[in-house]
């Protein structure tokens, strides 16, 4: 009877282990390896150059008739990328690998391309000002939206109905939205002896991550979300080192963000939704910075430099920490602008 009963506790056991396996599958599975293609830029000889890089095996190869691709975004069909030249700001087709330029003033910078694909908002910079500028892309046309009142950081709405800004026109920079022809001009924020910068929307286009801090390099960023038209503003880290940079994951479960540590590096954090919980997701005694997504969210690409400054490596990890690994060798100035699917 003994032995009846060890056989059958046997049985059970290896019967729930294989349950608990399967649940495990169905509700937590396995992350796939990353894919597609990530655009870099390495320096050369005093000078940048653009490469595809594979994250799966980290080979590089040489984008085709253009030597530097500054600040990319990518068309909503993944046909095209704006990036800022010198001077203006330039078109570079990724099927015919041609290169049209749209503006020739010397600082047009920050070009982003509108859900539709039909516009571009951009920087233009006087002086110590900036405005934002609106380039129609089936005509040609350009059309000025603000004016130079250091108005800057512009991030499209997913709808294309809203434009979000920064701007000192008040004083501090504060978030701004406006339509995208410039008029109904609504104020976001006003928070008294604090700058509120890096305004992203969510994709869903129903929240806004930004950060704040009390001025520039005084260490004091902090990350804060709030409603789309500038309502339940709540703040989601609270230390005294300096937060920057936070990313949506495309799913827009996550923000993945930089933050300053004890040690004097800079690493990698994530906030999730889900759990409201921030996790530390990096630990090296480098400078973490320049996050970017995975198309379908499981990674997370960003450019760690050594404490001097002198050189640099691509990493990638998944938003829960693991799987952390270097891409490519080290190098003197590498940067990283896009992460694009296999078929862009």
């Amino acid at each position: 009877m003994n032995r009846r009963r060890r056989l059958w506790i046997a049985v059970l056991l290896i019967v729930l282990a294989a349950i608990g396996i399967l649940v495990r599958i169905l509700v937590f599975p396995p992350s796939p390896e990353p894919y597609g293609r990530l655009l870099i830029t390495r320096s050369e000889n005093g000078t940048g150059r653009s490469y595809w890089l594979d994250p799966a095996d980290g080979s590089l190869v040489t984008v085709p008739r253009v030597q530097y691709l500054g600040r990319p975004d990518l068309s909503p069909d993944g046909s095209q990328v704006v990036y800022s030249g010198w001077p203006g700001l330039y078109i570079y087709d990724l099927t015919t690998h041609t290169v049209q330029q749209i503006t020739d003033a010397e600082r047009d910078s920050h070009a982003v391309w509108s859900p539709d694909g039909r516009s571009i908002i951009f920087v233009n910079s006087r002086d110590f000002f900036s405005a934002l500028y609106r380039y129609d892309v089936v005509s040609g046309q350009r059309q000025q939206l603000t004016d130079y009142q250091n108005d800057l950081e512009p991030d499209w709405s997913p709808d294309g109905q809203r434009v979000v800004f920064t701007t000192s026109r008040d004083g501090f920079q504060e978030l701004y939205t406006m339509r995208p022809d410039g008029t109904d001009l609504q104020r976001l924020t006003n928070n008294t002896g604090l700058n509120d910068l890096l305004a992203r929307y969510s994709p869903d286009g129903r929240t806004i991550a930004y950060m704040t801090n009390y001025s520039v390099g005084d260490d004091s960023g902090e990350i804060w979300v709030m409603n789309a038209d500038g309502t339940q503003q709540r703040q989601i880290t609270r230390n005294s080192y300096y937060d920057s940079q936070p990313i949506w994951s495309p799913n827009g479960r996550y923000i993945v963000f930089t933050g300053a540590t004890p040690d004097t590096s800079t690493d990698l954090f994530v906030y999730d939704f889900q759990t409201e919980f921030v996790r530390q997701i990096t630990a090296q005694p480098t400078i973490d910075a320049a996050p970017v997504w995975s198309p379908d969210s499981e990674w997370i690409a960003f450019v760690s430099y050594t404490a001097d400054g002198l050189q640099s490596r691509i990493y990638i990890v998944r938003p829960d920490g693991s799987s952390l690994r270097p891409l490519v060798a080290e190098h003197r100035g590498y940067s990283l602008d896009l992460w694009m699917p296999a078929s862009q």
